[in-house]
């Protein structure tokens, strides 16, 4: 939430700058040369620049949904297995106990 109030002040900021200086100026790129307000370069420029930092912030989500998923399947992936290996401890014991239980040593004969 205070993301959201941030970059609202950071657009009323640049909102009013961009109106504030108001002349006609040209642009040049490469070999094209454009004829066009102040408003219009600074718009698009901070414009471009929201854009770009939302596909950075998109590829850092996505890294990191991808990051968290795989961790998700491996904790999944040991809880099988821890329950896997309790389950045969369990069996093993339960199997020493019948064997002693069986076949008592020949301490416990005397």
């Amino acid at each position: 939430m205070p993301y959201l109030f941030f970059t609202l002040a950071i657009s009323i900021v640049v909102a009013v700058f961009a109106v504030q200086n108001a002349a006609d100026v040209t642009v040049g790129f490469l070999m094209w040369t454009y004829q066009t307000s102040l408003v219009v370069v600074i718009l698009g420029a901070a414009l471009l620049g929201a854009t770009a930092m939302g596909f950075f912030t998109l590829m850092l989500k996505a890294k990191h949904y991808l990051y968290d998923k795989s961790l998700k399947f491996e904790i999944d992936q040991l809880k099988k297995e821890n329950a896997k290996l309790k389950e045969e401890k369990q069996m093993l014991m339960h199997s020493q106990r019948n064997d002693a239980l069986n076949h008592p040593t020949e301490e416990t004969k005397a």
